[in-house]
């Protein structure tokens, strides 16, 4: 690859050689033509502009023409330069100057030069145009013109007197690109014939590979599905709790550890909630997520903590809810509180990442191993599914708007213990 941009780095064109000025108006046809189109860094492009001679009508003369230079090798840039070349040759030219191109964008973004646009510096080929448009400052108004012309036509196939002597005068500069581009020396068809046969063995290997390691990616899902198809239905339901999973509380004593972290009323108040459902509890030990403790929480008529600049009770926020603060950071702030509260009280509680005990929610999600009352969880269940009838698939994005809930009647009100 270096050594091919190295050889077209090295291409120059010549110094434009003025052609004399013309008694008869001056017709000239543009074109460019690209080798290996399909393939990017294959590409090689010549250019040329023929000269119409008025009479006879069907005379063309070459006046400019060579190989692209620079990297960028494409049939589009290529049809520019030409065109560039063209108003290069021109200069001296008094009478009226018409370009002939079968390039529908070199004739739309000419007429914008002629019509005054100045070009955009960041546009592509920016340079041929910014030189385009300095060319045509030599020009009097009004004196260059540029028309499309169908490409690839035979006169036979023309129509008109006009149509047949613009189609073989097309056909004079395609001729003349071609030409163009064969004139290079011997040695640069030679690096033009290793570059591209390295091209496209590389191309080769790669795909191979590629296709190798897909081949791989998909024998193996087909072994994991074979493999996983006994045990798959146990990742869709919640998973058994361990018989040791939940060690009864002691009697409720609050620890001034977590006191100094989040505050006396803080504390007391979370604290004396989990109390309430949990002490001396005679349900099931279930795998509850922290997204059904923190909703049972407001569901009991309080206020999730909040974390701003420092940690307070959620009544000292009353209207949180006009922050929008997603429903998943307000449940982790809930459940830092608890989690801490419950570390420095010593009580060892059983977490899992799994799916949680829930008609509502089928994701898995932080949980812990709770004896909580199958009552309450089904209240929460009916908040979330009047929110989220679907109920809550895969991931937790669909719980971000939930709003703050209101006390619910079958809850009993949370008793601040005074211990």
């Amino acid at each position: 690859m270096l050594a091919w941009y190295q050889a077209l780095d090295a291409i120059q064109s010549p110094q434009p050689s003025p052609l004399v000025p013309c008694n008869d108006p001056v017709h000239v046809f543009t074109d460019g033509t690209c080798l290996n189109p399909a393939l990017p860094t294959c590409r090689l492009a010549a250019w040329a502009v023929t000269l119409a001679h008025v009479d006879p009508p069907m005379v063309n003369q070459v006046i400019d023409s060579g190989p692209l230079p620079g990297i960028l090798q494409s049939s589009y840039r290529a049809e520019f330069f030409a065109v560039l070349r063209a108003l290069l040759v021109l200069r001296m030219q008094h009478r009226p100057v018409s370009i002939w191109s079968d390039c529908s964008a070199v004739v739309k973004r000419m007429n914008r030069l002629l019509a005054g646009a100045e070009p955009k510096p960041n546009s592509a080929h920016a340079d041929l145009w910014c030189q385009m448009f300095e060319c045509l400052k030599d020009f009097p108004s009004g004196h260059v013109s540029i028309t499309k012309v169908a490409a690839h036509r035979t006169q036979n196939s023309a129509r008109t007197p006009l149509e047949e002597w613009s189609f073989a005068h097309n056909t004079f500069a395609d001729q003349a690109a071609a030409r163009a581009q064969l004139d290079r020396p011997a040695a640069f068809w030679a690096l033009f014939d290793r570059h591209v046969n390295s091209t496209l063995a590389c191309h080769h290997i790669s795909r191979t590979v590629q296709q190798t390691l897909l081949d791989i990616s998909k024998a193996v899902i087909r072994d994991e599905d074979c493999g996983a198809e006994e045990f798959r239905s146990d990742l869709a339901t919640t998973p058994e709790v361990p018989h040791d999973a939940w060690r009864p509380l002691p009697s409720l004593v609050i620890p001034q550890a977590a006191v100094r972290w989040y505050g006396d009323e803080l504390v007391r108040q979370i604290m004396s909630w989990f109390w309430m459902a949990t002490f001396q509890s005679s349900s099931p030990t279930l795998w509850v997520s922290q997204f059904q403790l923190y909703i049972d929480f407001m569901l009991s008529g309080e206020r999730g903590p909040t974390k701003f600049e420092s940690w307070q009770v959620g009544r000292k926020a009353p209207h949180i809810d006009l922050l929008a603060v997603p429903f998943q950071t307000r449940s982790r702030w809930f459940n830092k509180v608890l989690k801490e509260c419950m570390r420095h009280a010593g009580a060892g509680l059983t977490y899992a990442y799994c799916r949680p005990s829930s008609r509502a929610l089928f994701l898995h999600t932080g949980c812990l191993a709770l004896p909580w009352s199958l009552d309450r969880l089904e209240a929460v269940d009916e908040w979330i599914l009047r929110m989220i009838p679907a109920g809550v698939q895969r991931s937790s994005k669909a719980l971000e708007g939930l709003p703050i809930a209101t006390k619910d009647e079958r809850f009993d009100p949370v008793w601040f213990t005074t211990a």
